[in-house]
């Protein structure tokens, strides 16, 4: 249980960040393209919490969606993640039209879509990156261990 919360805290973390970039990279945009000056720009206070809930719910369907008691098949993996993409993007639409980030249009859906791809894969390598690390430091230990017993078997 406590791995699972660990490992649905760095998800919620994780994509929270992501989503606070694509806000800011957004709202750049849309702050020079109005001919306003960044430095003079304010935001919203509720986008806050709006930007953590968007974490919150996809943190939730990452646990939900990869953490089962079984391991997806490396030939069903794929499917597996484009199936998780397009529930994210589905809950980041939804979020979003609620929380008027954006106006109901195709230009806009696209966009969005787009966005959380981004979003997406900033998550995926992030993750990827510290299983990775994790992965390497286990081995590391594994071989430490091996060649001590190995020593120790040879000197017997």
């Amino acid at each position: 249980m406590k791995e699972k919360l660990r490992r649905l805290m760095n998800y919620i973390t994780t994509i929270t960040t992501g989503t606070l970039i694509a806000c800011i990279f957004w709202g750049g945009i849309s702050i020079l393209t109005m001919g306003s000056s960044l430095t003079e720009a304010n935001i919203n206070f509720l986008m806050l919490p709006e930007i953590l809930s968007v974490g919150i719910f996809c943190g939730l369907i990452t646990e939900l969606a990869f953490y089962s008691k079984r391991e997806p098949k490396k030939k069903t993996f794929w499917i597996w993640i484009a199936v998780h993409y397009i529930a994210v993007t589905i809950v980041v639409l939804i979020c979003g039209y609620f929380y008027h980030w954006y106006c109901w249009n195709v230009g806009n859906v696209i966009a969005m879509c787009l966005t959380s791809a981004g979003v997406y894969g900033f998550t995926f390598f992030l993750n990827y990156y510290r299983n990775k690390i994790i992965a390497n430091a286990m081995n590391e230990k594994l071989e430490q261990y091996h060649s001590k017993h190995k020593k120790e078997g040879d000197s017997q």
